[in-house]
């Protein structure tokens, strides 16, 4: 898993799967603000969820949201 926080966008995307691994093939809107993103098997690669500071508090607080490279069995 990996979580980014963009500034300038005000949005956070929750990586499943490694963004390099697989495409996106579409998107659902969850609901306001919250984009999921799937690819051609319908496995959930991510969720992009915009306005997050206002959605997920403070700026100071999404950014505390960041985590790099957590995936599962890497070292």
């Amino acid at each position: 898993m990996k979580v980014t926080f963009d500034s300038e966008a005000d949005a956070v995307y929750i990586y499943f799967i490694k963004p390099e691994a697989v495409k996106v093939s579409y998107s659902v809107e969850l609901s306001h603000n919250i984009i999921a993103d799937y690819d051609y098997l319908n496995k959930l690669l991510g969720i992009e969820i915009l306005n997050a500071s206002s959605l997920i508090g403070a700026p100071d607080s999404v950014k505390a949201l960041e985590f790099e490279d957590l995936w599962e069995g890497d070292k």
